[in-house]
C-alpha cells in the first residue's frame, strides 16, 4: 500500500472518531447522562484514539513525501 493512501485512511478514521466525540460531548452538555464520570472517561478514550490516528497519519504522510523525494 502506498503511504499517502494509507495516511488518508487514517485521516478519514480520525474524522469519524471526531464525530463520535461530538456526539458524546453533546450528551455531556445536555446533562441527561446519569454517570457524568463515565461519559468523561469515554470522551477521553476516544480523544486518545483520535490523536493517535492523527499522529500516525502525519507520520505516514511524511513517509509518503520522503518516498516521492527519493523517486
Amino acid at each position: 500500500m502506498n503511504y499517502h493512501t494509507w495516511s488518508q485512511e487514517y485521516y478519514r478514521d480520525a474524522k469519524n472518531i471526531a464525530e463520535v466525540i461530538k456526539k458524546y460531548e453533546k450528551q455531556l452538555k445536555s446533562r441527561r447522562s446519569v454517570n457524568l464520570e463515565n461519559l468523561n472517561a469515554i470522551i477521553a478514550a476516544y480523544r486518545k484514539i483520535y490523536y493517535d490516528l492523527l499522529d500516525s497519519a502525519h507520520i505516514l504522510e511524511a513517509r509518503a513525501g520522503d518516498d516521492r523525494d527519493a523517486a
